[in-house]
C-alpha cells in the first residue's frame, strides 16, 4: 500500500492511500504512455495541472471516470 507522511499537532501521522487507486493510477499512466503521451501534453489534453496529473497515476486521488474514459477511446 502507498503511504504518505502528514503533519498533524500530535506529530509526523502516516496516511495510507486506497489500494485501489494506486492500481488504477497505474492503468491510467500505461494507457498515457501506450498513446506516447507525456505527462504535460497529457495534462493540456485533458485541461488539468500537472500536478492533478500527478496525483492520479500516483494514487493520491482517484482518476475521475470522464478522464479515464476520454484516454481509453483514443
Amino acid at each position: 500500500m502507498y503511504t504518505s507522511w502528514n503533519i498533524e499537532p500530535s506529530g509526523w501521522v502516516r496516511t495510507r492511500y486506497p489500494k485501489d487507486h494506486l492500481d488504477q493510477g497505474r492503468r491510467f499512466d500505461c494507457l498515457l504512455r501506450d498513446l506516447g503521451l507525456t505527462k504535460p501534453q497529457a495534462a493540456k489534453m485533458l485541461r488539468v495541472s500537472e500536478r492533478t496529473l500527478h496525483n492520479w497515476t500516483t494514487g493520491r486521488h482517484a482518476v475521475p471516470y470522464s478522464a479515464f474514459k476520454l484516454v481509453r477511446v483514443m
